[in-house]
């Protein structure tokens, strides 16, 4: 493990205050805000995957679908 400091408002140091283990509750909390934006963007480039090949795919779409039954 690594310690880092970091530094917060006092309203959120307060409520942090309920919490025992704070090194171990901001680390899932670390995780699961990573997670989320991989998966955001994950979704965005796939969103933008979709729409730029989606023109494509409409040039191919009878070549595909032709004798492939």
């Amino acid at each position: 493990m690594v310690r880092i400091n970091i530094t917060i408002d006092e309203e959120l140091y307060e409520e942090l205050s309920y919490i025992n283990n704070k090194s171990e509750f901001i680390r899932i909390a670390v995780r699961d805000k990573l997670k989320a934006i991989r998966e955001d963007n994950l979704k965005r480039s796939l969103r933008e995957g979709y729409k730029k090949e989606g023109k494509d795919l409409k040039e191919w779409e009878t070549t595909i679908t032709d004798g492939w039954d």
